[in-house]
């Protein structure tokens, strides 16, 4: 009878620390979509999640000379390229019946239906997880508090000041910054990269501790 092999705590430690360190280094060398790499601000929080299961799509510590003035991360189901490719078509084929006015096909109503209520759990998954944070960990202010922006492919952890920034309201995101003083939105910057830094320090821990 051959024996199940049962790692020791040290050995787990051991392994845990090689899938934490292989991420790290796996996150210097993901090029982005404007052929950058990730910020070295935010790449912990990236690891952080990763390890814990959560696949990361994009990524920034935040700016205030380009981009958004806060740190952010968008986190995607986790769905195999088929899947993805299935979504993708039947969700065209239901935009087109609609400018088209034509009647929807059930088959595509079904997959629409079961794919949106995997999303609502992933959502809800991460919802509790910040949750989980926020009784441990008080923000300085309720501006930083991180909170999730829901997209219809995935969601963006990131401040509450940066709430509903799209391409709708960006000028009146733009006035509202252009408001405050140069020392303002500096420590704006600042105290939001310490409350992602510390959502990772959160992350990272959870990571070791789980068996």
């Amino acid at each position: 009878m051959i024996e199940k092999f049962e790692p020791t705590v040290d050995q787990k430690k051991y392994l845990k620390e090689l899938r934490w360190e292989s991420t790290m280094k796996e996150a210097d060398i993901i090029i982005d979509g404007l052929g950058k790499r990730i910020d070295s601000g935010i790449k912990e929080t990236v690891t952080a999640l990763k390890v814990n299961d959560y696949e990361t799509t994009g990524s920034c510590e935040g700016h205030l000379d380009h981009g958004l003035p806060h740190p952010w991360v968008d986190v995607e189901m986790s769905l195999t390229a088929d899947e993805r490719k299935q979504m993708k078509e039947t969700i065209d084929r239901l935009i087109l019946a609609q400018n088209t006015h034509k009647e929807y096909d059930d088959a595509d109503l079904a997959k629409r239906d079961i794919f949106l209520s995997k999303k609502v759990l992933f959502e809800n998954k991460l919802s509790d997880l910040l949750e989980e944070f926020y009784t441990q960990h008080e923000p300085k202010n309720l501006d930083i508090k991180l909170f999730l922006l829901k997209t219809h492919s995935d969601v963006r952890i990131q401040p509450t000041f940066g709430r509903g920034i799209g391409k709708k309201n960006w000028t009146e995101f733009d006035v509202q910054q252009k408001r405050l003083t140069e020392l303002e939105r500096e420590e704006n910057l600042k105290l939001s990269r310490e409350e992602m830094q510390a959502f990772a320090q959160f992350l990272k821990k959870k990571f070791f501790e789980k068996d």
